[in-house]
């Protein structure tokens, strides 16, 4: 079967007009000259003209003149919706790398933050100027039929082939970091989970678990300890039975860097006897918290997966349904690890 190269050549004309390669009221390649460039038949060539022609791009002169430039594509070309609670830096950066990416392709990203269960506000999406929906931090989103949704920062299952998703590789960088933990020297090394925090939750743990099993920690299920309740006072009860079962440990290896703070605070305020001996990883590389208690974090790049998910939402407006679910990967990046060094 023959490639259909139309959407992919569409989309190369449309940047080039928006970059100004062809100024207004310039005569537009011919259909010749596009299906030499492109090593395409006029018919094919003749389509992608008369789309551009269609978007107000272009304009058919009479017979003789060619065809002429009329305008870049028009700003913004679309909207996005971004259902965001704004309430953390990390969500901050994710939704700066959205709007940032979608200037580039001339399209707007606006936020929007239901309090509770975005339903509602999904309903209304048809018929609004929002063509396409991110998200993150509503669990799982289903927006009426025609607008696509992509998820950040949320897992699904391998075998859901619905739900568009665009994740940190939240797996290799706490395994990675637990095999710089160990590096280190350290050998009484705990985990700590949220259950409040379900998102990435299996993710990171298993992480950080299968490098201690790599490394001969068969009790490496007895070293994870749950926080049920996000509250100061389970966090010092989990910390009490964190010294009381591992007396000498010296990592205690967190899902998030707000979690490391909260156990250093304990820390200072209870027993600042561990300050010294009781170091920490976290994950998010939020920078003030990560200076101001010198802990190692992993950097999930919150900015890039906003940019991604962008690309890829834009890149489904323009060009239609990918033909499978988009499961997309940012790289993490280890930060501050001089911090694991033992005294």
């Amino acid at each position: 079967m023959k490639e259909n190269k139309t959407p992919t050549l569409l989309k190369l004309l449309r940047k080039e007009l928006e970059a100004g390669k062809y100024p207004v009221n310039s005569r537009f390649p011919s259909e010749y000259d596009l299906a030499n460039r492109f090593d395409i038949n006029k018919t094919t060539a003749n389509k992608l003209v008369a789309t551009l022609v269609a978007e107000g791009l272009l304009a058919r002169g009479k017979r003789g003149c060619g065809t002429l430039v009329l305008k870049e594509s028009p700003f913004p070309k679309g909207q996005i919706a971004f259902l965001i609670q704004l309430s953390a830096a990390h969500v901050g950066a994710m939704l700066q790398g959205a709007v940032d990416y979608a200037q580039t392709r001339r399209y707007t990203v606006t936020p929007l933050s239901p309090k509770t269960n975005p339903t509602r506000m999904l309903s209304m999406l048809p018929g609004s100027p929002f063509k396409g929906v991110l998200t993150t931090a509503y669990d799982m989103v289903e927006a009426p039929a025609g607008i696509p949704v992509i998820h950040l920062d949320q897992n699904f299952s391998p075998s859901d082939i619905v739900h568009h998703a665009v994740n940190a590789e939240l797996y290799n960088g706490s395994y990675a970091m637990m095999k710089e933990a160990l590096k280190a020297g350290h050998r009484e090394i705990v985990i700590t989970v949220t259950d409040v925090l379900k998102i990435h939750m299996d993710q990171v743990i298993n992480g950080y678990k299968n490098a201690l099993l790599e490394a001969g920690y068969d009790d490496a299920d007895q070293r994870i300890f749950v926080i049920s309740e996000y509250s100061s006072h389970n966090f010092r009860q989990v910390l009490k039975k964190i010294l009381k079962n591992y007396p000498d440990v010296t990592l205690i290896a967190t899902e998030s860097d707000n979690d490391v703070a909260r156990f250093c605070q304990i820390i200072e305020d209870d027993c600042p006897e561990y300050k010294s001996k009781i170091k920490f990883s976290g994950f998010g590389h939020l920078k003030s918290l990560a200076e101001h208690y010198n802990f190692a974090t992993v950097d999930q790049h919150f900015y890039q997966l906003g940019a991604v998910a962008a690309e890829k939402m834009i890149d489904m407006l323009e060009n239609g349904k990918p033909d499978q679910v988009i499961r997309e990967t940012v790289p993490c990046e280890l930060c501050n690890l001089k911090a694991l060094a033992l005294k």
